[in-house]
């Protein structure tokens, strides 16, 4: 039997914001509930909808992407750590608009660069900072290169 203050406290935890059954186990783990009383918790939350992995998955890739303006490898290295499913995270990559996508690597490249352009910092040099910033965002090479590439940069 599970200790109902408990209990609110996970609802409330759930209700908060989408999270991962992961993190809802890791919780549970923290309030000293495990075994069955765990698992059937994690059922019931389930069952109530206040646990659902793939609402969690798109929500957190919308949210990455527009809130923090993260790349694809970025925000898909910490949902690997989620442990979800590949069926899911390839659900939750529908929420990136692929020009959206594009047009988000571009304005980052430029504001980025602004300050440098600013400095009176050589090309070369502008170009690099920008490329590394970007990557480290998690935006794939390709795209970088591209955002890179069209900054307007006086030689």
């Amino acid at each position: 039997m599970i200790d109902p203050k408990k209990k609110q406290q996970i609802l409330r935890y759930c209700a908060g914001q989408d999270r991962s059954h992961l993190e809802v186990r890791l919780k549970l783990i923290q309030l000293k509930i495990y075994g069955a009383d765990l698992e059937s918790v994690l059922t019931e939350l389930i069952q109530q909808d206040f646990l659902n992995e793939e609402r969690f998955a798109r929500s957190f890739v919308r949210g990455k992407f527009r809130m923090k303006g993260w790349g694809r490898e970025k925000i898909a290295r910490e949902l690997a750590r989620h442990e979800l499913s590949d069926y899911i995270m390839r659900r939750a990559w529908q929420e990136i608009d692929e020009e959206e996508y594009r047009t988000s690597a571009q304005d980052q490249a430029t504001k980025i660069a602004q300050p440098f352009i600013s400095s009176r910092l050589p090309a070369p040099q502008i170009r690099k900072k920008v490329y590394d910033a970007l990557r480290r965002r998690g935006f794939e090479h390709d795209i970088v290169w591209n955002a890179v590439e069209t900054l307007e940069i006086e030689e």
